[in-house]
């Protein structure tokens, strides 16, 4: 069941990245973990009021996925990385 999980998420991964279109997506809440991982392979991201991101990868003993040791660094700073993956934070889109 995991093996079968983790190819469905690589082949979506893979499909996001290799999109020959423009992806814009909008955060109207939380995104977690994989949610947020997620949004630093798309192209456009409006994010409202309520938005707030976090990746609780630490208290799940988890690695983050979907890239985003690679990307997130890229898009937000590596500092501000460190802080949200590392201490279990969350920032808004402030």
């Amino acid at each position: 069941m995991i093996v079968f999980v983790w190819c469905i998420c690589s082949d979506f991964v893979n499909a996001l990245i290799l999109f020959h279109k423009p992806v814009v997506v909008a955060v109207n809440g939380p995104a977690v973990g994989f949610g947020m991982a997620l949004l630093a392979l798309c192209d456009v991201i409006y994010a409202s009021d309520k938005a707030s991101f976090s990746c609780p990868y630490t208290s799940l003993c988890q690695t983050p996925e979907a890239c985003a040791s690679y990307t997130l660094p890229k898009i937000v700073g590596s500092a501000m990385v460190s802080q949200t993956v590392l201490s279990r934070g969350k920032f808004s889109e402030k």
